[in-house]
């Protein structure tokens, strides 16, 4: 990581037009990890990205460097994590005294799913904000 820069060591695995996968494998500190899968990281080990970028001339096969600012990462996990959880929380804490704990759970998972549902409907503008660059050897 470099300044305000999350970066990430990869293999192409498809190139389609401008579209570029790179499968990035999980570090190896998260082996040793209890937590490792809550956190997001498929258990396989590898996770990939799919980075759009014309202009790059990629090989499936060639290693390269996945980057993203991280004030965009953190807006990311704001997104993906934070939001829902306090969502969660606040729906429960203001539901269960007022209709009980089984009903304040489902308004909880109901207001997540809408939330969720929320962010699948504006993936295109959100995959605008938040980009991957690559970079090749």
């Amino acid at each position: 990581m470099m300044g305000n820069v999350i970066e990430h060591e990869g293999t192409v695995t498809r190139v389609e037009g401008d579209a570029i996968t790179v499968s990035i494998e999980r570090a190896a500190a998260c082996e040793g990890c209890r937590a490792r899968g809550a956190c997001g990281n498929p258990a396989d080990g590898t996770r990939e990205i799919v980075v759009r970028q014309p202009g790059t001339r990629a090989r499936v096969g060639e290693r390269a460097t996945v980057r993203v600012s991280g004030g965009r990462a953190a807006r990311a996990v704001l997104l993906a994590y934070a939001i829902p959880s306090v969502l969660a929380i606040g729906t429960v804490a203001a539901l269960s005294t007022l209709a009980g704990d089984v009903t304040a759970a489902i308004a909880a998972l109901v207001a997540v799913a809408g939330y969720f549902c929320f962010l699948f409907f504006r993936r295109e503008r959100l995959s605008r904000e938040i980009t991957f660059t690559i970079e090749l050897p």
